[in-house]
């Protein structure tokens, strides 16, 4: 089954395309964010290098989880479509091990992306191992969106369109970054705003950044066992 989705993968040129821009836009900022900051501070006396982290945080985590979640739930879609659900029916593999691959290749490849985007931004960021976990925090919401995808679009045309309501959602983190405290926490339903707090405690040099990964894992597992029941009974109905 990994085999097959690596097929997949590598004949979808829109999906290497636009893996390739994240990085190629990850090396813009790298140079792009101190330009615009020296500019600012020239022109206007503005110093935004206090939200380099949230634009960092924003593009090295909630960036890949929607490529991944993109990726996650167009491979679920195609292989609706392509009836496989159905040849399962009579194969040793169970349903949930077959999901349960593209889940876990959906999530590596969010883990890798923001492991990979991070040193290319190179500004912005904490240290290495809060990275580590701040990536490994945002990674499930990529699982998120593919499961979503895969709930809520009947076909790859559909997907797209719902793929633009995550983008919307995606905003999230940044709208909380400006809250005050208590209010922020809100936000803290939407699993991104943990990875994206830990990014940006740590950036600050905060020690207590490490404290916001069990409420991330927490709200993540939610999502995800609320999600995964969903899946495998439209999956079920599918054969």
């Amino acid at each position: 089954m990994v085999r097959l989705n690596v097929m997949r993968l590598r004949r979808d040129r829109f999906l290497l395309q636009a893996g390739v821009l994240l990085l190629v836009f990850g090396v813009s900022m790298r140079w792009g964010m101190p330009w615009l900051r020296d500019e600012l501070l020239a022109r206007e006396a503005i110093d935004i290098a206090p939200y380099f982290p949230l634009g960092a945080s924003y593009f090295v985590l909630v960036n890949a989880s929607l490529f991944a979640g993109l990726l996650g739930g167009l491979l679920s879609l195609e292989t609706r479509e392509e009836r496989t659900l159905v040849a399962l029916r009579v194969s040793p593999v169970p349903l949930m091990a077959h999901l349960g691959i593209t889940l876990a290749l959906t999530y590596v490849v969010a883990l890798s992306f923001s492991l990979v985007q991070a040193p290319i931004l190179a500004v912005g960021h904490p240290g290495g191992l809060a990275i580590l976990v701040a990536a490994a925090l945002g990674a499930p919401t990529g699982v998120i969106y593919a499961l979503l995808l895969t709930a809520l679009a009947r076909d790859k045309l559909e997907a797209f369109a719902v793929f633009k309501l995550f983008g919307i959602a995606g905003l999230v983190p940044i709208v909380a970054f400006f809250a005050p405290t208590p209010w922020q926490y809100v936000a803290g339903v939407w699993p991104p705003y943990w990875a994206c707090k830990v990014w940006w405690l740590a950036a600050r040099e905060d020690p207590q950044w490490g404290t916001f990964a069990g409420a991330g894992l927490g709200v993540s597992a939610l999502w995800l066992i609320a999600l995964l029941r969903r899946t495998l009974r439209t999956f079920r109905r599918a054969t």
